[in-house]
């Protein structure tokens, strides 16, 4: 058996997975007589009783024993049986995952072979955790309301969530971990944290989430701002199952916002169907569970109409664009190219996801436990045109312009995931954990139907100002897009207990392959100043076209991250109430593949600096030391007193790296024009396009031999250089934490906690763009007046190298912080009536957001008054809400013997996001168009001019502006306050909103034969308050962030503006408010019904 163990051991090295995430649970406690004197050699054995699964030890001299690698839930029996004494049994006991459960036994001397049986405590605060975390139980999942049925949904259970993470901080460096498996999206491609379309595993597979902020368990690493760690379901020695479905359409929601009537109703449903089924395939030695689930939902791809007169309403979604002009433009398409378009009016679209599961676990003997778990979901999706070409002024369907069906993109995505387990007691004394798994994702793949060149329309606005109009072909992101990530890691826990101290020693490595291949502008890509030039065949005034250097259609970028993890840690019981544990962990960054160096670029300097694309980052020890503690005050665990204090080092999303090996100019290049140029080859460029569009291969081999200079055809091109510090070190902070636990001296359960934590960044990410010149360059200059910011000189001028677009490094910065308090207020005040109330302030500061997933454009994306070289602190993007609210009341009453009823309240109570007051233009001619705004301190401090009509016509007098814009500075809650300052990044919040979801269970008791199975019945209803009233819960958003439009210089070089205007029952006017419903169907109620059919 030994050898077949350690042989067993040896192969799951060649699997692969966790890192460094505990899977079980366990136990530890102290046993003593009556005399509180400890009694070595207690025989110690933990049942599960579903599975009848077995963990047995002996207490050491010091009367204390450890059991480690325990299935996680329950309900456990404790046998504690020492010869000469009357065996003390304890029941009903739940573990929590990740968390030692502490149960001391006092034993009394009896001749007679008698047993006492305890009901095991239900505290909370039984276990020993130092940190914040949250804990969330598969009846806790039953429970919630969900509509989305998603595992991101699940984790707004814990109080420090926000929108898309934890704690104010990036959710791409947070870690999910299922069963100890990678569950990282690793490129974190648009912000994305989880593969398989953001839903990768059904959350009728999950057993128990654990929800860490600030876990000082060394073993718990791989993130800076928040840790999900799930485990699976197992089958038990009873069989049960369900098959279950869930519906919601569009007729199950409200039509309504704050008295607005949203119009027709799309289709917009979702269907899922699914089953469970577990049981013992040998009984007490071998289980299964398995799960599939298949999801349909045809919904609009977007919801913008086109209007019949020719003006748009942002409000309720309606574009300037006209069924005539679409219909025109799409007949000319096909009549000059033979190009269809597909519809202009048919944006129905749909989404098809499978989810399967099977898991395995095998009691080997009492000492040795084997799991295998796979996973896989597959998706398909369609999506709308996502972002701007070229810094064109509007998007490809918004209020200025419109776009067609065949435009639209097809998402698919597929992931999948192995993981064994091997939980082995080799002793009283030393146990080990192996940890293998395998996790392969092919994602975010894009299709759109013909190949053909992406076009933009132009056309002026009411104001004259030339907008985006119409848009065809090919979305420009989505020519040959497609990722593909091959991660596995293998980890080994070896625990060994000495008296008062449970020693670990942990070894983990992980591996990451991430391949991206993105050519923006693959299929080219042409804006014609109007209509009749398109018509016409006039020259373009913006082309581009990224094509490939290595001789394949294909520009495949690789990234090849491993990391090497060592760490060691004390779990110290310095007595009954204090319990230490410490620990130092090292982890290695390893970047394995080849760079692509380009020698073009050694030539260039940047103010004495120079560049290479030939070299990663060296791989440097990391090293995080924590300490964390738990003291119980009382003695009775009713109050108690923890913390720690410790370095965390994380992840960061590898599209970065991915984009760096883009960037090398050795596998693409990509050509782009615009009609700005000061470049005399650029214009002869442009003027050479006219004649009508070609496509990629025609521009190759008819356009480019005449431009030699514009067409590179050999790798190392240069005109953009992406790379990176090579001192660069993978993000890490220092957080701390003290939280208080107490159990409030009522008659009936209630635990208040009380927590702080502070997090300061010591290795966060950074972007520079090192060819841009410097504030004290001869070539800038100063505004005057109050607003005084550096104007660059522009284009080609603001480069140190000219010939160099952007020269981008990343690099780190010590400067940010964020810090949360938080009150959590848990109460079962009768049986089954489960009460929770919670408030948390956050406050999250940073430097940069990396909002991209370029580095160039999240360099470019961040707004600043001097130019994103020089960035101040302030409210990082991922924290919508500093204040948040949650509170939720469940009960379940059974009755008349086959019946029983569960409800379910969730409230929510926070603001609605953060934004950015920024100038409409680009004022400091940095090239781009993120410049804050400056509030004037008086009326007249700023310079306004008439907006005009493009007949000429004045639409709004300077005068009308001035006030109207001073109006609406009074009524803004932010820019009232900040007067004579520049407004600061997401410095702005939007309102609270407060909102209801109620989820109903009905259960009917069936029998059959000999067993009684279940049919239950569930109503989920999100936002019910909307139901009673359309006013209630309704989110507020900005109505306008760029107020106003700058127009030019004075001649005492000063800024001239107009206010942006905004459209508003079918007229333009001059915003006056800064708040207004957001008229979307996501502000309404919404309704699910479900049916489940439960057999034992």
């Amino acid at each position: 058996m030994n050898r077949f163990l350690w042989l067993l051991m040896m192969l799951s090295c060649f699997a692969a997975a966790s890192f460094g995430q505990a899977t079980t649970s366990s136990m530890s406690g102290r046993v003593e007589d009556e005399q509180n004197e400890p009694l070595p050699g207690t025989t110690v054995v933990a049942i599960h009783e579903p599975s009848g699964t077995r963990y047995g030890t002996v207490t050491n001299m010091q009367g204390t024993y450890h059991l480690e690698g325990m299935r996680t839930g329950g309900p456990y029996r404790i046998e504690f049986s020492y010869v000469g004494y009357r065996t003390a049994i304890y029941t009903n006991i739940t573990l929590k995952l990740a968390e030692t459960y502490i149960c001391d036994a006092k034993l009394k001397e009896s001749a007679e072979l008698d047993e006492v049986v305890v009901l095991g405590t239900a505290s909370k605060f039984a276990g020993e955790k130092t940190g914040a975390s949250t804990h969330i139980t598969s009846k806790d999942i039953s429970r919630f309301p969900n509509i989305s049925r998603s595992l991101t949904a699940i984790t707004k259970m814990s109080p420090y969530a926000t929108r898309t993470g934890f704690g104010g901080r990036d959710q791409r460096m947070n870690n999910y971990t299922i069963d100890g498996a990678n569950f990282n999206y690793s490129t974190g491609l648009d912000g994305a944290v989880l593969p398989g379309g953001g839903n990768p595993i059904s959350i009728d597979a999950l057993e128990e989430i654990q929800v860490s902020i600030a876990p000082f368990d060394i073993r718990q690493s791989n993130f800076v701002g928040g840790s999900v760690n799930a485990v699976t379901k197992s089958g038990t020695n009873q069989f049960r199952g369900s098959a279950y479905m869930y519906t919601k359409n569009e007729f199950l929601r409200g039509n309504k916002v704050d008295g607005f009537d949203l119009g027709d109703r799309e289709e917009e449903r979702r269907n899922v169907y699914g089953f469970t089924f577990g049981g013992p395939i040998i009984k007490n030695k071998l289980f299964f569970f398995v799960n599939g689930e298949y999801e349909y939902s045809p919904q609009p791809i977007h919801k913008w109409k086109l209007s019949d007169d020719g003006m748009e309403d942002t409000q309720n979604l309606i574009s300037r664009v006209t069924a005539k002009d679409m219909s025109r433009f799409s007949q000319d398409l096909k009549s000059m190219y033979g190009y269809d378009t597909g519809s202009w009016t048919d944006f129905a679209g749909r989404t098809d996801v499978y989810r399967a599961m099977a898991r395995l676990d095998w009691n080997i003997t009492d000492k040795h436990r084997l799991m295998f778990r796979y996973n896989y979901t597959g998706q398909k999706k369609d999506n709308n045109l996502v972002g701007t070409a070229l810094n064109i002024n509007g998007g490809p369907v918004s209020r200025y312009s419109m776009s067609f069906r065949n435009s639209t993109w097809q998402q698919l995505d597929n992931v999948s995931s192995l993981t064994a387990e091997l939980n082995s007691r080799f002793s009283s004394v030393v146990t080990n954990q192996l940890l293998a798994s395998l996790t392969f994702n092919d994602g975010n793949k894009r299709e759109c139907k013909g190949d053909f060149p992406t076009v933009d329309i132009m056309k002026p606005d009411e104001t004259g100002t030339n907008r985006a109009f119409m848009n065809a072909g090919y979305e420009q992101h989505a020519w040959r897009n497609g990722i593909r990530e091959r991660v596995w890691s293998i980890t080994d826990n070896l625990s060994v207990h000495w008296g008062n101290h449970s020693l670990t020693l942990g070894a983990s490595f992980e591996s990451q392959n991430v391949s991206n291949c993105y050519m923006r502008y693959g299929a080219g890509y042409y804006r014609y100043n109007s209509y009749e030039d398109f018509v016409n065949k006039a020259a373009p005034i913006a082309f581009a076209l990224c094509y490939s250097l290595t001789g394949d259609d294909e520009a495949l970028a690789s990234v090849h991250y491993d990391q090497f993890s060592l760490y060691a840690q004390d779990q110290y019981n310095v007595n009954e109430r204090l319990k230490l544990l410490y620990g130092i962990r090292m982890d290695i960054p390893l970047y394995v593949n080849k760079r692509y160096e380009n020698p073009s670029i050694a030539s260039y300097e940047f103010n004495g600096m120079k560049l290479s694309t030939a070299y990663w980052p060296e791989a440097t020890p990391l090293f995080s030391p924590r300490i964390g503690f738990n003291y119980d005050i009382s003695g009775d665990q009713t109050l108690k007193l923890r913390g720690g204090t410790g370095i965390f080092t994380g992840r960061f999303p590898l599209i970065f790296l991915s984009k760096m090996q883009e960037g090398s100019g050795m596998l693409k290049t990509t050509v782009s024009v615009l009609q700005n140029t000061n470049d005399p080859r650029e214009k002869e460029l442009l003027a050479a396009l006219a004649g009508g569009i070609r496509n990629p291969q025609q521009i190759l081999s008819e356009v480019a031999p005449r431009f030699t200079d514009c067409f590179p055809t050999e790798p190392g091109a240069v005109n953009e250089i992406i790379t990176i510090d090579r001192n660069f070190k993978t993000p890490q902070v220092w957080t701390t934490s003290l939280a208080l636990d107490y159990r409030l001296p009522l008659p009936f359960r209630s635990d208040l906690t009380l927590e702080a934590m502070y997090i300061k960044d010591i290795n966060a990410l950074l972007q520079q763009n090192v060819n841009m010149i410097a504030l004290d360059n001869s070539g800038m200059s100063r505004l005057s007046g109050a607003d005084n910011r550096y104007i660059y000189p522009g284009n080609k001028d603001n480069r140190i190298n000219e010939d160099i677009t952007r020269a981008m490094l990343m690099t780190n910065t010590s400067k940010g912080h964020s810090y949360t308090l938080n009150a959590t207020l848990n109460m079962e005040p009768v049986r089954n009536l489960n009460l929770m109330a919670s408030y948390t302030y956050t406050r999250s500061r940073t430097l940069s957001n990396n909002a991209s997933n370029q580095i160039e454009n999240a360099w470019q994306q961040e707004p600043s008054v001097q130019g994103a070289n020089y960035l101040t602190m302030h409210n990082a993007s991922y924290l919508d809400s500093p204040h948040r609210v949650i509170a939720s009341a469940s009960y379940t009453v059974e009755y008349a013997r086959n019946f029983a009823t569960s409800i379910s309240l969730f409230y929510t109570g926070q603001r609605n996001g953060s934004y950015t007051y920024l100038i409409d233009g680009d004022l400091n001619n940095d090239g781009s168009q993120y410049d804050l705004m400056y509030i004037p301190a008086t009326r007249d401090e700023l310079n306004f001019t008439d907006l005009k009509k493009t007949d000429g016509t004045v639409l709004f007098s300077a005068a009308e502006q001035r006030e109207a814009f001073w109006a609406y500075v009074e009524q803004d809650p932010y820019l009232r306050k900040r007067k004579g300052n520049y407004a600061e990044t997401n410095g702005a919040f939007q309102p609270w909103y407060h909102r209801l979801d109620l989820r109903v269970v009905q259960d009917f008791k069936v029998k059959a034969g000999k067993t009684t199975n279940t049919l239950q019945l569930s109503m989920d209803i999100m936002n019910i308050g909307n139901l009673l009233n359309d006013a209630w819960g309704v989110a507020k958003g900005a109505t306008i962030n760029k107020p106003l439009q700058y127009k030019g210089l004075n001649e005492k070089n000063e800024p001239i503006y107009t206010m942006g205007t905004l459209t508003e029952d079918g007229g333009t006017i001059l915003p006056y408010r800064s708040f207004a419903p957001v008229r979307s169907s996501a502000n309404c109620w919404q309704l699910q019904f479900g049916i489940r059919y439960i057999f034992n």
